[in-house]
């Protein structure tokens, strides 16, 4: 394990799932959050967090497709869950070519 789970992490999830869940057993996995433990980091530098045992969403399925603000720029936010129903990853996607921190969280909201 690498660290603990960031509040500000546990906080970009939370909105995620509340703003943009795909899966309505989403918010009943919400419990757990604190005691996730960053596994893995993206290799690009961005602010992409892994908490699964394969620092990976390989096995996973998507539990919130969000948009949001980061740096100015417009990034995809999206919360993977293992198939036992627990949070495997936060992943920040951006479409610039340099790495993409976290997203500022007032700025998430869903994409339709």
């Amino acid at each position: 394990m690498l660290r603990s789970i960031l509040a500000s992490e546990i906080s970009l999830i939370e909105r995620a799932i509340s703003v943009a869940p795909t899966n309505r057993a989403a918010t009943a996995i919400l419990g757990a959050l604190g005691k996730l433990q960053v596994t893995a980091f993206c290799d690009c530098g961005c602010g992409t967090v892994w908490f699964g045992p394969d620092g990976n969403a390989s096995n996973g399925s998507l539990l919130a497709d969000a948009v949001a603000t980061s740096d100015g720029e417009f990034v995809q936010l999206l919360v993977w869950g293992s198939e036992s129903g627990e949070i495997i990853g936060l992943e920040v996607v951006g479409f610039r070519a340099d790495p993409v921190p976290l997203p500022e969280l007032e700025s998430v909201r869903t994409s339709a």
